[in-house]
């Protein structure tokens, strides 16, 4: 069987079409947001009772755990080593600009520097609260963290999925059979989590019943799929052979599109608020947007090739990727060891709007946009182990969290909020902070 070949494992059921016909195989049919009601009959099938996909029962266990003797359960530990800037009266004053600009912390004069004159006002903050989550896995291409917008955060560990419900602090375990899993993420409404594995397989839980409602088999050549992002029914993957799919979870043969044109791994994907653009980023530093509404990048029936590209500014890998709530085509992007900056991109036509070097030997593991003004934080993972807070687009600095964690940060979840940023380490911790309100105390 080819590689390409769809080996899903799904219920044997006539109202699943296994594959589009040609004419709504072009991109201009396939539009990703469109009710299902706008769609051609055939595809208005439902995934089980959540979303459309027939139940395929495979051996699983769903274990309820008390607080008191979860793995993944509340710790005392605190750290009260973070630090936090005064924020100067002039950040208020200044506005956006296309210019690109470039800040090195670094540098001993640095705002960010610890001798720095400009560093006063210095605060302790702790995390709200703490959680263990032992055996996490200390892998910089893998993304274990996701927190859906029903207030449930899913954490991977090893061959098990955690997920915590916030608002009663119920833990639920979803042990996934002789499958280490590589990647994480819930869907918009977040009733699925889509589960990423080291065997290139992705399975799909129903949050509600836990139960699995299907298995997509064969997606990356047996490689570990580590990035997923949803949009709508639209679940994309990428892993670390290259490849990137987009993937139609209410059908049998799910792959319905092919996107080319990354060279090494993948480890950083995301689908902007509109679901009109998808930003991936791989371990040689390549950066790529995909526009999958239009006809101009097509490269076949089912291939597409990005947008647009960039491979010169990032010098390492690129896993951070966020895209602006108040500018949908503002994106941002984070570079690993050896890079260390974070670039401000207009994604619709790939100029470079702002830059900073937070130092050449940091790694940028994670990118989150303030919900209340135009301030954004990035989580470190070696020389940091912690977080960074920064104005846009002046990147004055407002907090500085480094050495937050014992080890390295390489997740983080922001709350359906966006008031509570979750933090998760190779320390095995999970840190969860208030750092917006004490931005708007200041």
């Amino acid at each position: 069987m080819s590689n390409d070949d769809d080996t899903d494992t799904v219920a044997e059921t006539p109202s699943i079409p296994d594959e589009v016909d040609d004419v709504s195989l072009s991109v201009e049919a396939l539009s990703l947001n469109s009710r299902p009601s706008d769609l051609h009959p055939r595809f208005r099938t439902h995934l089980g009772t959540r979303s459309g996909v027939p139940l395929s029962r495979v051996p699983f266990e769903v274990e309820v755990v008390d607080s008191d003797t979860t793995l993944l359960r509340c710790s005392t530990k605190h750290k009260a080593i973070v630090r936090e800037d005064s924020i100067a009266s002039s950040s208020s004053s200044s506005s956006d600009t296309s210019e690109s600009s470039e800040v090195s912390l670094s540098d001993p004069a640095s705002p960010l520097a610890s001798d720095s004159p400009r560093r006063s006002g210095l605060l302790p903050i702790q995390p709200e609260w703490i959680l263990e989550a032992p055996r996490i896995a200390d892998d910089f291409y893998y993304n274990l963290l996701s927190w859906s917008s029903q207030d449930v955060l899913g954490v991977a560990l090893d061959t098990t999925a955690y997920l915590w419900n916030a608002q009663t602090e119920e833990t639920l375990v979803l042990h996934i059979k002789h499958k280490r899993i590589s990647s994480l993420e819930f869907s918009l409404n977040g009733s699925i989590l889509a589960l990423g594995t080291e065997t290139g397989s992705i399975e799909l839980w129903d949050v509600e019943t836990q139960s699995i409602l299907r298995t997509i088999g064969d997606c990356t050549s047996y490689s570990d799929v580590t990035c997923l992002s949803w949009n709508h029914h639209i679940l994309s993957s990428g892993s670390q052979d290259t490849r990137l799919w987009n993937l139609d979870v209410r059908l049998s043969k799910s792959k319905v599109m092919e996107l080319r044109g990354q060279q090494s791994g993948l480890c950083g994907l995301k689908w902007n608020e509109s679901g009109t653009l998808l930003a991936s980023g791989d371990s040689n530093g390549v950066l790529s947007i995909w526009d999958v509404r239009s006809k101009l990048n097509v490269l076949g029936p089912r291939t597409q090739a990005p947008k647009w590209q960039n491979n010169q500014e990032h010098l390492a890998s690129v896993k951070a990727l966020a895209w602006c709530p108040w500018q949908p085509s503002l994106l941002a992007s984070g570079g690993g060891i050896s890079d260390g900056s974070v670039i401000f991109w207009d994604a619709t036509t790939g100029e470079k709007r702002h830059s900073f070097r937070l130092g050449q030997s940091t790694q940028v593991t994670s990118i989150q946009w303030s919900p209340n003004g135009k301030d954004f934080m990035a989580t470190l993972g070696y020389d940091g182990n912690g977080m960074v807070l920064f104005r846009y687009p002046t990147m004055e600095p407002i907090l500085d969290c480094k050495h937050s964690h014992d080890n390295r940060v390489l997740w983080s979840a922001l709350n359906p909020s966006r008031e509570v940023v979750c933090t998760g380490g190779a320390d095995g911790i999970l840190k969860f902070w208030r750092i917006w309100d004490k931005v708007r105390i200041v």
